[in-house]
């Protein structure tokens, strides 16, 4: 099953991409990398616990599915 993605947006900071998986909020990371202006989001990866991370096909303009 497919997770709808939604677009959660702040006056301060813009817009990040969101979805709900297992009835908790998950943030595209990089979306949050982009606000932040870090350009290695991957590396963010690293410092995070084993269970705050996870992969989802997220549609993108170039790969609207």
């Amino acid at each position: 099953m497919a997770n709808k993605i939604t677009l959660f947006k702040n006056s301060d900071f813009g817009e990040v991409r969101s979805l709900i998986i297992e009835n908790e909020p998950w943030f595209i990371l990089s979306d949050i990398c982009k606000i932040l202006g870090m350009v290695r989001g991957i590396k963010v990866t690293e410092i995070l616990d084993e269970d705050e991370v996870g992969t989802s096909n997220v549609p993108t303009p170039q790969n609207p599915r």
